[in-house]
């Protein structure tokens, strides 16, 4: 999915990645569910794992207003759970090549904690990933940075087939070491690996 989808970085992660929105506020128009087919409006054979990675030619960015740092290679394996309204997941992230130097290399972005989250069909073909928890720990030892950013409220807009973008999502500084941005921001590309669709 466009990222980290997301639950790409972040959410992305992250994410997605994959806004702070709890699915009890959530106005659920559709029940959802991830399908492998396009053929039906229902979900006659969903999805349990999802893999996301980001686009071709394009980098993750946690941007603040410290620093900006670059991933390189973003992965995102998504445990999905039966349909629902929403549908919950529980998401590892994998960030790799991330820094502020020109070989990218000089910082690390691991997850803490693994964020649960969930996505709901908002349209046709089309719907939005909220992460609900999950804590990231971002640490550029050269440069004194070593930060915990919770991942609850990374938000993207996913569309078929699998693919969705996180546009500037805000996360929250909740503590660390040195300096650390209070509000960072995750902004990413990416895809799914292999075609799914937004069914009910």
């Amino acid at each position: 999915m466009r990222l980290m989808k997301l639950f790409s970085m972040a959410g992305l992660a992250a994410v997605v990645a994959l806004a702070v929105v709890g699915a009890s506020s959530a106005s659920a128009e559709f029940p959802t569910q991830l399908c492998k087919s396009s053929e039906s409006l229902t979900c006659e054979n969903p999805v349990s794992t999802l893999h996301l990675a980001l686009q071709e030619g394009t980098v993750g960015k946690l941007l603040s207003n410290l620093v900006t740092i670059l991933c390189l290679n973003t992965l995102v394996e998504a445990s999905l759970l039966e349909l629902g309204e929403p549908q919950y997941g529980h998401v590892e992230l994998s960030f790799n090549s991330c820094g502020t130097n020109s070989a990218h290399s000089n910082c690390v972005l691991t997850t803490e904690e693994k964020p649960l989250g969930y996505l709901l069909k908002i349209g046709k073909g089309e719907g939005r990933l909220v992460g609900e928890s999950g804590l990231l720990r971002l640490q550029c030892s050269n440069l004194g940075i070593n930060c915990l950013y919770s991942a609850a409220g990374m938000e993207a807009i996913v569309t078929d087939p699998g693919s969705g973008e996180i546009n500037e999502s805000p996360i929250e500084g909740i503590g660390g070491k040195f300096f650390c941005p209070q509000e960072a921001r995750i902004d990413a590309i990416g895809g799914a690996l292999e075609s799914v669709y937004i069914r009910s």
